[in-house]
């Protein structure tokens, strides 16, 4: 029964964040882990390049800027940064 509940819960979210924002958050977490470790940067540059990628990708790409997505890179961004972090610590 509680297996029900959260599959609930989960459309739930996925009525609020629309597909392309959470492909916005997925892949801004990818590049961000990508910069982060494969490149040796600090976390908080991995974050700003990221957004930059992000920002030119909807400069460039897309017909206008949508505030929504670049909120999700960086919000992508930044749960990969607190994800390192903690595991820095652990």
């Amino acid at each position: 029964m509680k297996f029900l509940e959260k599959l609930k819960e989960l459309h739930k979210l996925q009525e609020i964040f629309t597909t392309d924002q959470m492909l916005h958050f997925a892949f801004s977490y990818i590049i961000c882990s990508v910069i982060a470790i494969v490149f040796h940067t600090n976390p908080i540059w991995a974050i700003v390049i990221t957004y930059l990628i992000g920002l030119a990708k909807e400069c460039l790409v897309d017909d206008k800027v949508s505030v929504s997505d670049l909120n999700a890179d960086l919000i992508g961004a930044c749960t990969f940064a607190l994800v390192l972090s903690i595991s820095y610590i652990l």
